[in-house]
């Protein structure tokens, strides 16, 4: 989806490196094989095969959904089409919905759907996901490596197949075949030579010849819709001066909201960014006056600052230029009260913004290109003179961490996990860093190389979310069936403790800590709305929907 951009305001303080860069391909991690558990479907219908395949894909990420949910969300053109010498030359535009009867006679009375209405579907369900044309084998082998099941439209059994095209009513030409058929990419093993796909025709597990899986695929237009988890909505801060919980969420058309609890009271929302502000999750932070800083990355690929001083917000600030963001912020407040802000940077690398004095600075590049492919994790550790810590995603799908010294310097990157072992953006507390791994199991590092694994395949759906109270470490992360989980670490970690049911949770949460001990926990709910779980003493109450419908939408990390 190509959306509308603002331009970027003039007041930007600093550049330090103002070239504008091209957002960098799609990472090719380098795993030689991998596969995802795949629990197969046969299709319902004779020609539903996308919807049983999307079916399967969703149902790998924690998503239960019923292939007539899916044909709905797709819509259907029933106009029959126009035949000439057996072949359709007018018909509908499976770029826009199902063309024909769902139980039809296929290319006669009905055909099927491509890549659009799929992952608009998917993205209505709850998962993300990245629809496209043109994709390359090793774009979805990188996909598959990371836990994300791969949609694709080849021939059933890999069978021979031509291709022909229609105009559609709308007056595009499209491409079909008579051999068209939506399945699951679930595998691949680069020393075999070999893929795996799950086929909704028969509900079987086929492996085929990777090479003929390529022509086949290609021979289709390379048209395919990457599913993963949901990603990130919503941030939120507490004010040291006053208690007040402060809650920032991406909302409708690109804009950015917040809200405000006093007293058990909320306010809001308070449009702080115009459509079009707010192209990521925001990330949001409390200096030591209470007063609050906001980072998003704004349109173009830049960064958006926005501040709080005693009540009253500023902003946007384009920090940086364009170009130079490509994830959700972290940010920080320092041991000097300096704000520093970690993104993604064109090229996958990592980039520093900080503002000393009022004055911004950055980018600093803290990693290389092709080392970073997750939105960085910056936190605050250490006792006495507390240090910042930078976590990512590296090229192999291993957790990497970057420290800073006491002058100033960096050091790294130092593997924290095995290759192959991080899937999704980490959160980290002064005791440990949580990120999902692979098969959605829920892993913690304690730095070093030493890791230990928090809940087992089949719980973590989402980035986690930590924080830390008293002695305790608290990870937020969103479960099987949209459910909303909670674990406590003190020494061991704690078995689950489920504070949102099935259905309650569409984005990676958000979670923060009171000075009293209670926990706040904040999230993206059906229809994007904006829920909140709060506990007091050892009681959970919520959901609270403290936005409406269509208030709180996922951005991929």
């Amino acid at each position: 989806m190509i959306a509308a951009r603002r331009r970027v305001p003039a007041a930007i303080l600093l550049v330090l490196a103002p070239a504008v860069l091209l957002r960098a391909p799609t990472p090719v991690h380098a795993a030689t094989s991998a596969n995802i558990p795949i629990v197969p479907v046969v299709q319902k219908y004779s020609l539903d095969c996308e919807a049983a395949a999307l079916q399967m894909a969703l149902s790998a990420v924690g998503i239960s959904v019923t292939q007539d949910q899916l044909l709905q969300q797709f819509g259907a053109d029933l106009r029959p089409p126009v035949m000439s010498g057996g072949n359709p030359v007018r018909w509908g535009d499976p770029y826009q919905s199902f063309v024909g009867h769902v139980n039809g006679n296929f290319v006669v009375t009905g055909y099927g759907v491509y890549y659009p209405p799929i992952a608009s579907a998917a993205i209505a369900e709850g998962a993300a996901a990245d629809g496209e044309e043109g994709w390359q084998p090793a774009q979805l082998y990188a996909a598959v490596a990371a836990g994300d099941p791969v949609v694709v439209l080849v021939p059933h059994l890999l069978a021979a197949a031509s291709v022909g095209m229609w105009t559609a009513w709308d007056g595009r030409q499209v491409w079909y075949s008579h051999s068209d058929h939506a399945q699951v990419l679930a595998g691949f093993d680069q020393v075999n030579g070999t893929v795996t796909l799950a086929d909704p025709l028969d509900g079987r597990i086929h492996v085929y010849p990777m090479a003929l899986f390529e022509a086949r695929f290609a021979a289709f237009h390379g048209d395919a819709v990457v599913v993963s988890t949901s990603g990130t909505s919503v941030a939120e801060a507490i004010s040291p001066t006053n208690g007040s919980v402060n809650v920032a969420v991406q909302g409708s058309d690109h804009s950015l909201h917040f809200y405000w609890n006093v007293a058990g009271r909320w306010y809001g929302p308070l449009g702080l960014g115009s459509i079009d502000a707010a192209y990521s999750a925001p990330a949001i932070v409390a200096q030591s006056d209470g007063n609050l800083d906001i980072a998003v990355e704004g349109p173009d690929h830049s960064l958006y600052m926005y501040w709080d001083i005693s009540g009253r917000w500023y902003g946007p600030l384009g920090v940086g230029g364009t170009g130079m963001v490509y994830s959700t912020p972290s940010i920080v407040v320092d041991k000097n009260q300096h704000v520093t802000v970690a993104v993604q940077s064109p090229g996958n690398g990592t980039y520093l913004f900080w503002c000393v004095g009022g004055t911004w600075s950055g980018p600093y590049g803290l990693s290389a290109p092709n080392t970073t492919y997750s939105a960085p994790d910056l936190s605050l550790v250490g006792s006495g003179a507390p240090i910042l810590q930078t976590v990512v995603q590296g090229g192999n799908a291993a957790l990497y961490a970057y420290l800073q010294h006491g002058d100033g310097s960096w050091s790294g990157p130092v593997a924290w996990s095995s290759a192959y072992a991080d899937y999704s953006g980490a959160s980290s507390s002064a005791t440990a860093t949580l990120y999902q791994g692979s098969g959605a199991t829920l892993e913690a590092s304690a730095g070093g190389g030493s890791t230990s694994q928090v809940a087992a395949s089949g719980t973590a759906y989402s980035a986690p979310a930590v924080t830390v109270s008293g002695g305790d470490t608290y990870a937020a992360v969103q479960g099987p069936s949209h459910s909303l989980d909670v674990y406590t670490g003190h020494g061991a970690w704690s078995a689950p403790v489920m504070i949102g049911g099935a259905g309650s949770t569409y984005s990676a949460p958000s979670i923060a800590a009171e000075a009293n001990g209670n926990l706040d926990v904040a999230t993206e709910g059906p229809g994007a709305a904006l829920n909140f779980f709060w506990r007091i003493g050892t009681t959970w109450y919520g959901p609270l929907a403290i936005g409406g419908g269509d208030t709180a939408f996922s951005a991929l990390p």
